[in-house]
Order: C-alpha cells, then structure tokens, then sequence
C-alpha cells in the first residue's frame, strides 16, 4: 500500500516533540511492514534525511497573512491545494495519513470530485478541540481564541466524520471523541510508545552521581511545559528538604539557568546521556492533553515516575506498581519525590516494573503489529 503521510507543524524526520516523534516512528513501522511511505510536508520543514524513509517527498507553502503561518488553515492554503490536486491526478497513494484536522476537509473535496478512490486515515493525537483551549491561552488575542476555538471543533468534527480511519492515542480521547461529537463508534485506539533505552552503559554514569538527579524534559514553546518547568524551578524543587536532590530539567527552546538545587541545560544535546544522569523522572503538568511521549521515554529507561494525572494520561498503568500517580502537584507530590529519594529499592522496583510495561504494551515495535492488524482489516 502506497502512504502519503501529511504531517502539521513539523517534516517526517527529525523530531522535535512528542507529536513528531509519533509520526516518525509510525512511518518506521509502516514502512517495516512492506507499505510504501511518501510525504507531503510544508516547505520549511524539508530535510535531507526524509529521502531515507519516503520514496517521494513533495512540498506545499502554508497559509500566509502578512508573512505570518496558520498551519491549521491548510484547507485555505493555495499551495497546499494546488500541489494535493497534482498529487491526486497522477496517480493518488492508497492512503492518506493526517495527525492534525487541517486539510482533510479539503482532500476529501478533491476525493469526490476527481472520483478518486483512496482513503483518509486521521489519526489524533489529541482531542483538538480541547488541546487548543490549552496551547493557545497565553499567546493569542481573545478575538483570535474565540475564532481558533470554534474553528478547530468545526474542522475536527468535519475529520472525524469523512475519514475512511481514525485513530486516537488512548481510550479515554476516544471516549471524548465519541461524548463530544457523538456517533463515532469506530475509533481504533493506536497508542503512542518509546523503544527501549540501552541501560549497558548508564549504570556506571549513574554510580558517580553525588546526588539523587530528578529530571524533566519538554519543548519550552509549548505552554504546558513551560508551565511545569516554572513549577520545577520555583514550586517543587525549593520544597524539597532532602539536601542530596538535584533537579534537571531542559528541551528545545528551554533557556539555560542554574539556581541552588535546580539546573537547566537549555536544548539537549544528548537525551540518552540526560536520561542516564538522572535516577528518578517527574511529570508535574496541569494541563495538556494526549499521551505524553516523555513519560515512555523515562520508562525505556528505567526511572521511576512521579507525575501526575495529565502527565500519566492515556498510559494503562497501576498507581505505586508502574509509577507514583498524583491528582495535582501539591505537598503530597514533593512527598512522593522525597519517599523515593530516601528508598532505593523502591525507586529500582518501579522503575523495572514500569519498564516491562513499556515492552509489553508501549514499544513501537508492539504497537506496529497492532496497527497492522488494524490495515489489515481494510486492505
């Protein structure tokens, strides 16, 4: 099967986020199972190395006003419509994989009228309509928020209904989906995952710590992480009493600081050499939704986790069996961190059970069988 993949915000390599990641490694699997990958990516996020995984790589321009991007409105985008009606004409791929709203309403137009057969497969990550609320509270105008708000529930209604496929990540989006717009029965949940960390050489980095390390990692332009690492720096990490507690914390766009117990590293470099410094991982977010890929990748490595309910979301796991699980970060939160840091056999318990977890359910590889199943079901 021939698989146009039509990523938003980001190229098919080289990932940035959690979101990103998703797509690569979904194209990986897919491609590992015989399928035939292409991209349709906007033009700023071509990269050398999508040749590697996608036979062909074609480009289009997002919608622009006044220079400024609106990646969500590529069903206005005259590029991207002229370069999809290209597309279709000569020879359309077998499907049509979507991680964002944007655009399907438009290629289902271009579907009907060219009478093309192919399918649409939108696969979300997040419930849209309720994400948005969140990504955009502190960076729009309230007139630009209404217009977004009502803008995206309208496109991801239209998504959810003219798709031949449509995945989520968990089985609580899906019953979002379903509580919001209704009727949408036929919801196949594909879950996010991480492949397991190489610990071989970890173990000696970690036995030269002089302290306990607690680490964070997220993009700084997304508000959520933004707001947990505040959190780390000004709540979490001065609540600490334990003096052997050092708190990590960094990402893209992560400015650099370094305060009494509290360091960020800014953009990092080498996330297998963060990841093995730390001995324990922490979740403190208060909003977002979707899966958060971060909390995998401290599983693949077998840290331990404190987070909390939104860090934990979409993950099936057992509270104080997988991770530590908290409804809000409060006393109880820096109480939990503090009980591991003080029980080593405690920290090496949850960290490999939540590591078996991870190979159990979460690796890509496990979820590549899953979602051949799922094609096969409408090849």
């Amino acid at each position: 099967m021939k698989i146009l993949i039509v990523p938003n915000f980001t190229g098919l390599t080289h990932p940035k986020t959690g979101g990103q990641n998703r797509i690569l490694n979904l194209a990986v699997e897919l491609k590992k199972q015989g399928h035939e990958i292409q991209v349709l990516e906007e033009k700023d996020h071509l990269n050398e190395a999508d040749t590697l995984l996608a036979t062909n790589v074609y480009i289009y321009s997002d919608f622009r006003i006044l220079r400024r991007k609106f990646p969500v409105l590529r069903d206005f985008s005259i590029s991207y419509i002229w370069n999809m009606t290209k597309l279709i004409k000569s020879g359309a791929p077998d499907m049509l994989y979507f991680s964002h709203p944007s655009g399907v309403f438009i290629t289902y137009l271009l579907k009907k009228i060219f009478s093309k057969d192919f399918l649409i497969w939108y696969d979300a990550h997040n419930v849209e309509s309720f994400f948005v609320r969140e990504v955009i509270k502190d960076v729009l105008s309230p007139i630009e928020r209404m217009i977004l708000k009502k803008y995206i529930r309208v496109i991801e209604n239209l998504a959810l209904r003219l798709s031949d496929v449509v995945s989520a990540v968990s089985h609580k989006d899906k019953k979002m989906f379903f509580d919001v717009y209704g009727g949408l029965e036929n919801i196949a949940v594909i879950p996010s995952g991480s492949e397991v960390g190489e610990l071989g050489d970890c173990m000696d980095r970690r036995k030269v710590n002089s302290g306990i390390v607690v680490v964070f990692h997220g993009s700084y332009s997304h508000p959520p992480n933004k707001e947990a690492i505040e959190i780390i720096k000004d709540y979490v990490s001065k609540g600490i009493e334990l003096k052997n507690v050092i708190f990590r914390v960094g990402g893209t766009g992560v400015p650099e600081f370094e305060e009494k117990n509290c360091k960020s590293e800014g953009y990092i470099k080498n996330m297998k050499e963060f990841l093995c410094s730390a001995d324990l991982a922490i979740l403190p977010l208060k909003r977002g939704g979707g899966t958060k890929l971060k909390f995998f990748d401290y599983l693949a490595y077998g840290l331990p986790v404190v987070a909390t309910e939104v860090g934990a979301e979409g993950i099936e796991l057992k509270n104080k069996v997988h991770a530590v699980v908290l409804r809000g970060v409060d006393e109880k939160f820096i109480k939990e961190i503090e009980n591991l840091v003080l029980n080593p056999k405690i920290r090496k318990k949850l960290g490999y059970n939540g590591k078996k977890l991870l190979e159990r359910k979460y690796e890509w590889n496990v979820i590549g069988s899953a979602l051949s199943r799922i094609l096969g079901n409408i090849e």
